[in-house]
């Protein structure tokens, strides 16, 4: 069952409580006890489903990218690339394939099943340049784009240094 259909199931049977007649019982009290307590618990378990997140895509290194292309394209499964990792052509990076392969198996294999994205690295542009690094009271800019760059691996670093210094933060796209 999807999330949708246990949506659905928990709605439905919520409206089904609610109808629920309950004469037969003598203690009045009880029964409305019993209603209220069987519909707050069906309010809860549909919060905690919707509260749900769908998986999304995995985030993988530029070398990963091409050699999970070859695999899509030859429409294998994650499992299946994942046991052929030992065959793979010598045209990609082999070693750093297999190593993040096996450190990350999970990830490898969903990167097939929710689709993957390469990972970003972050900078910041600081007026007409872009952050090197702290320096004394300030802070070593290059107007250059490839001169030093410090380049971060997470957007919060990149959101931190650019409100100390009063810059952006811009994507990096990353090649290796």
């Amino acid at each position: 069952m999807n999330k949708q259909g246990l949506l659905n199931w928990i709605e439905s049977n919520r409206k089904m409580i609610r109808k629920l007649d309950f004469t037969d019982v003598s203690d009045d009290d009880r029964a409305d006890y019993l209603q209220t307590l069987m519909y707050k618990f069906f309010g809860e378990v549909e919060k905690m489903v919707g509260d749900l997140t769908e998986p999304g895509k995995v985030k993988v290194p530029p070398y990963m990218k091409e050699f999970l292309d070859f695999c899509n394209k030859e429409e294998q499964s994650g499992v299946d690339a994942y046991h052929g990792l030992f065959h793979i052509c010598s045209s990609w990076p082999k070693e750093q394939i297999l190593e993040w392969s096996f450190e990350n198996p999970y990830r490898f294999i969903n990167a097939f099943q929710y689709g993957y994205d390469v990972e970003s690295k972050y900078r910041v542009k600081v007026g007409n340049g872009y952050f090197i690094e702290f320096h004394g009271r300030g802070c070593l800019i290059s107007p250059h784009e490839k001169d030093g760059i410090m380049k971060f691996d997470a957007k919060s670093e990149a959101d931190r240094i650019a409100s100390i210094t009063g810059g952006t933060v811009e994507p990096v796209e990353v090649a290796e």
